[in-house]
């Protein structure tokens, strides 16, 4: 399956507070860096007293990009919260309140490059986050290398991207091209014989496309159906229609959001119903939930983080800890894109304090040289691409609810095969 696992230790102290005002041009601060959240239960701390670290992020708060977007958000300003609300970072004996900086893109890479340039050059921000999505983020690393400033990207997965020898960029998850292979097995263990993989043609979905692909070739599973069309396609009949006719066991679709809800839609009017769809990570996003409701029912996806690990740190608890705080601070349950945004938080916090300073060559050392469990996962990126290490687990929408079904070991339920009709 390709995957690795481990788990190490990861001591820090943070609790909960409030951090908002994103919109175009707009920073986003804290306001009060020793208030707490809504719904925290943080422990008294001493307010930071130094002067703010200055995080910048360009991302997508409104446009197509933005249902994704706005969970990687919210994971970052979880992290910020609590580790103001405990006191801050310690950089060299002084304890500081980390300001977050976001810039609204609008869904434009080009857009987001001006203004992480911006954030860099004129605002001059001490460290960056990346946007959601590896073509968001392949988009924006350039820049960030130009000027020799770390960034961390929480989700941005595409081999492409690790493959260019940045300096001063790391990411928290696996290979993209990885993210599908577990699927792919899990197939064949339910007894599918043929596959069909279909997807759209942008840099992470075509990479876990090709990853499914391979897989399927070693593994000796046929592959019937395989379409690659451009995003925002408004008729896929002429897909569903190939899948129809050749009526394949497991039907893998790495597809952002919006795509997948096209998909839906458009496989229920046309009354096919596949024996398994796995949609990647737009099965968990909560505005696809929203859109397709019952019919939600069933699908797979591929998660890197879920609450039922058994992950821990002295940071948040557990994973299912860390998901209740979420739940109470912003109202939904979190995915692995809050949960790796977080991470990205975190990681660079320890890194900070790690190197005593703001010193990029030091930041980025100190980077290079982590190696924690946290309540995300492990976290330890590799020295020659800075890809973290991390693992991907199948998981199915059951009675309403997203529960790990693979491998046997994390399964928290067996998965149900194959689907029966939309919504059962």
């Amino acid at each position: 399956m390709h995957q690795r696992f481990r788990f190490f230790v990861v001591l820090a102290a943070i609790a909960l507070i409030l951090a908002a005002c994103q919109g175009q041009g707009t920073p986003s601060a804290s306001e009060d860096p020793a208030s707490e959240a809504p719904g925290s239960e943080a422990p008294e701390s001493a307010a930071p007293t130094g002067d703010p670290i200055r995080i910048g992020a360009a991302m997508a708060l409104t446009g197509d990009f933005s249902p994704d977007t706005t969970l990687v958000r919210d994971g970052y300003e979880f992290a910020v919260d609590t580790i103001n609300a405990a006191g801050g970072v310690s950089v060299d004996g002084e304890m500081r309140p980390i300001e977050l900086v976001i810039r609204d893109d609008g869904s434009d890479r080009e857009v987001s490059a001006r203004l992480l340039e911006q954030l860099i050059a004129e605002e001059e921000v001490d460290l960056l986050l990346a946007p959601w999505g590896s073509g968001n983020t392949n988009a924006v690393a350039p820049i960030s290398e130009r000027y020799d400033r770390v960034m961390i990207a929480p989700l941005a997965a595409s081999d492409e991207i690790w493959e260019q020898g940045y300096e001063y960029l790391f990411g928290m998850l696996p290979l993209g091209s990885d993210n599908e292979r577990p699927m792919v097995e899990m197939a064949q263990a339910l007894g599918a014989e043929q596959i069909a993989v279909i997807t759209t043609d942008d840099l992470f979905p075509g990479l876990a496309a090709e990853g499914a692909l391979d897989e399927a070739e070693q593994l000796g599973v046929e592959v019937v159906v395989n379409e690659i069309y451009p995003p925002g396609t408004v008729d896929v009949g002429p897909i569903i229609t190939q899948l129809q006719e050749a009526e394949p066991d497991f039907v893998i679709a790495p597809v952002d959001v919006a795509d997948a809800i096209v998909l839906i839609q458009q496989m229920k009017e046309r009354g096919y119903v596949p024996p398994a769809l796995a949609l990647s990570g737009a099965t968990f996003v909560p505005d696809f939930l929203d859109n397709v409701g019952a019919d939600a029912e069933g699908l797979y996806g591929i998660v890197h983080w879920f609450r039922t690990l058994p992950w821990s740190d002295d940071t948040f608890g557990t994973a299912d800890e860390y998901a209740q705080a979420f739940e109470e601070a912003y109202g939904y349950a979190p995915t692995h894109d809050n949960a790796w945004a977080s991470g990205a938080v975190v990681s660079l916090v320890q890194a900070v304090e790690a190197a005593g300073s703001l010193d990029q060559t030091a930041v980025r050392d100190a980077l290079r040289a982590l190696d924690l469990e946290t309540v995300f996962g492990p976290v330890n990126f590799d020295d020659e691409t800075g890809r973290n290490v991390g693992l991907e687990y199948p998981v199915q929408i059951q009675d309403g609810e997203p529960i790990i079904v693979w491998p046997e070991d994390a399964a928290g339920a067996e998965p149900i095969y194959p689907l029966v009709g939309w919504g059962e």
